[in-house]
């Protein structure tokens, strides 16, 4: 059985890594939104494929090939998730220290 320290440890990696796919996705919304307005609910625009160093492929045919704002977008989304993980999980931390301490006592 693994330790409250390994559990713990597990937990807040895999806070991380989801952290930083869920900030790669939706970076791509606000980009579409800055580059082609209401459009993108009008008509479902998403990015099609995002491959590393090349055009990204709008789903109506487009290209985008400056990643430069999608980059920026990535790393505030990103922070700003993890830091809210880190709160929350830091939380969860201490609300479960306090329960344990309130079973023992009864």
């Amino acid at each position: 059985m693994p330790s409250e320290e390994t559990k713990n440890g597990l937990g807040l990696w895999s806070c991380i890594l989801l952290s930083f796919v869920a900030a790669r996705y939706l970076a791509q919304y606000p980009v579409l939104l800055f580059l082609y307005g209401k459009r993108v609910w009008q008509e479902g625009i998403y990015i099609s494929a995002m491959p590393r160093g090349r055009p990204y492929t709008v789903s109506n045919g487009d290209l985008i090939t400056d990643s430069f704002v999608e980059f920026w977008l990535f790393i505030a989304i990103g922070l700003t998730w993890i830091g809210l993980t880190f709160a929350s999980y830091w939380l969860f931390l201490k609300l479960k220290a306090a329960c344990e301490r309130g079973a023992r006592k009864n």
